[in-house]
């Protein structure tokens, strides 16, 4: 895999972040979808960018790691995600509901990657 590094999230390589699998990665993303919520119900619009920049880094590695992977059609899939969520950080105007889907999306892959961790550090 290219040397491709994140820049919010220092030290994060693309094969790193790869190497999460999809669920794990979709996963992450939900965490910072989640605080991107929490801050917005708060009012705190600094965090609600930060969480959702965050959110866009890690969505932008996933799409180039499937792109490299042997599902590179998931990508435009993931691309839909950005979509919504980069609309999020302008306002929401174009998905008003947007970020509330986009964490019910992720949280499905959360608890399926959540399971596998757990089945695999049982023993």
């Amino acid at each position: 895999m290219d040397s491709v590094n994140a820049t919010i999230h220092h030290g994060l390589t693309l094969e790193k972040w790869a190497s999460h699998g999809l669920d794990g990665m979709l996963g992450n993303i939900g965490s910072e979808i989640y605080r991107a919520l929490s801050a917005k119900k708060k009012g705190q619009q600094d965090r609600f960018l930060a969480a959702l920049s965050r959110a866009l880094e890690l969505i932008d590695l996933t799409s180039l790691a499937l792109l490299k992977s042997d599902r590179p059609h998931r990508a435009q899939e993931i691309g839909i995600l950005r979509e919504i969520i980069a609309d999020a950080y302008v306002g929401g105007k174009e998905y008003p509901d947007g970020l509330e889907y986009a964490d019910a999306y992720c949280m499905d892959f959360a608890t399926r990657a959540q399971k596998v961790f757990i089945a695999n550090h049982s023993q």
